[in-house]
């Protein structure tokens, strides 16, 4: 049945992928003889977690300060990493006119736009549970992906302005024929919480797989999605949500700093009660196997020595050189999934901006007494509001370092004047800077989807 299944998403990407092209029109083959007609079939499309489902980008991580690449390692890295490095206008290139990660999430997308057609139209007898698992899984993953596209090809949200700014295509359904468009961003965000309340209504408290999202793992997206659009108090208020049922945090003195890979294999035989749901980072073509392209020397000397993240997260390649080895995959690919950490510093961060400064406290210091070597940590303890925030978005750039957040982050600080920075890099000599909102902090549209879309492009 899998090589059926991988046969029939060939098709249907194809499909897809090409919709926008008049020839292609005229010879589409019947659409009944490709979609999957059972639940077992709409679930195996849900669960293509190593080619698709589970995949998040990576160009954020690129362009992002946490990143580091020697002038040396980036000549054999191929395009788009190169140009989003270096925060280049023309991000594309004629060696490259796509991007892996607007692919990945349509693709996304699209999967779950033909379950949720298709889910309503079976013929057989299921349990009630089974096709709510199955439906509240594909409003999850559309959400999951519409958010994942926001923060590298949309500008940040801010309420203001929202109605009148640039969003996303809105994929809804799988029919071919209709037009892409963009819609505005605050049409963006309103769908993507609309369709993580209608994951949290449907998808049960527990899955067998990680790969599979729970209710807890709804809400622990929304408390991102909520954080992003600046809304504290429902980012808050579903952070609690999720630390109300699952808040045991791992303790860093039980895990050795000369391993390999310190943290648990959690898909195969290892646990990790942090993570509440599972997907990855796409692979940088290039970054990970270069002796040359690691971790920001800054931010890896940001960390204390009593700090047990400083050995557990980054191993010295040389002395300009460290590559990150922290990820809670266990594997040699970089963890985005959502985790119990993430929350914490999430609901930490709103308390402070609310005003809570002993509830944001109590987060913080729970959080970083795990963190330290035994009897090392001092809490945080008499702080004003901006201190205390000021610490707490520094934990959290040292504790979600490489989980594809720090470029989102960046993008979001940057609305107040007391958050926002500079970036820079130097290349070949020369000092590249990157100032708060500058335009190149939204990615242009692939030239193909500009193309046969004639969708409206980013200003860079």
């Amino acid at each position: 049945m899998k090589h059926n299944l991988n046969v029939i998403l060939s098709l249907l990407l194809t499909i897809f992928m090409q919709s926008c092209k008049s020839d292609f029109l005229d010879a589409k083959p019947d659409k009944s003889l490709t979609v999957p007609r059972t639940l077992a079939d709409l679930q195996s499309l849900l669960d293509n977690s190593d080619n698709v489902m589970n995949e998040t980008p990576y160009l954020g991580l690129v362009s992002s300060d946490d990143v580091y690449i020697s002038d040396l390692g980036l000549v054999p890295m191929r395009a788009p990493v190169p140009a989003a490095y270096k925060w280049e206008k023309e991000f594309y290139s004629g060696q490259v006119d796509y991007s892996t990660d607007w692919i990945t999430c349509y693709k996304q997308v699209f999967y779950s736009n033909i379950v949720l057609e298709a889910v309503d139209n079976l013929t057989e007898n299921h349990a009630k549970s089974s096709l709510d698992n199955v439906k509240g899984t594909a409003y999850f993953f559309r959400a999951y992906a519409f958010f994942q596209v926001a923060q590298q090809f949309c500008e940040t949200y801010d309420r203001t302005n929202a109605s009148e700014t640039l969003g996303i295509p809105l994929r809804l359904v799988p029919d071919v024929d209709i037009p892409s468009v963009r819609s505005s961003l605050e049409q963006t965000y309103t769908q993507i919480v609309l369709d993580l309340e209608h994951s949290l209504r449907l998808l049960p408290e527990v899955q067998i797989k990680l790969t599979r999202p729970t209710k807890i793992a709804a809400c622990a997206l929304l408390a991102r999605v909520y954080l992003v659009m600046g809304d504290y108090e429902n980012a808050e208020r579903y952070a609690s949500q999720v630390l109300a049922k699952q808040s045991t945090l791992l303790n860093y003195n039980q895990f050795d700093p000369n391993s390999t890979r310190p943290f648990p294999t959690v898909l195969q035989e290892g646990y990790n009660p942090e993570v509440l749901f599972y997907s990855v980072m796409g692979t940088i073509p290039g970054f990970q196997i270069s002796s040359e392209a690691g971790v920001d020397t800054a931010l890896y000397h940001a960390y204390d020595d009593h700090d047990l993240r400083k050995g557990l997260f980054f191993r010295k390649r040389s002395q300009t050189v460290f590559s990150f080895k922290g990820q809670y995959s266990g594997a040699g690919v970089y963890f985005t999934g959502l985790a119990v950490d993430e929350i914490y510093l999430i609901r930490a961060e709103c308390r402070a901006r609310m005003g809570d400064f002993k509830g944001a406290l109590s987060d913080i210091n729970k959080l970083l007494v795990t963190r330290w070597r035994v009897g090392m940590y001092v809490p945080l303890s008499s702080l004003d509001r901006d201190q205390l925030l000021s610490q707490i978005l520094n934990e959290r750039r040292k504790q979600l370092v490489f989980r594809g957040l720090r470029w989102s982050d960046l993008r979001r600080l940057n609305k107040d004047e007391k958050t926002g920075m500079s970036l820079f890099r130097r290349v070949q000599g020369e000092l590249i800077e990157l100032r708060p909102n500058d335009p190149k902090y939204v990615f242009a549209l692939p030239p193909d989807v500009i193309k046969y879309s004639n969708m409206e492009q980013n200003p860079r």
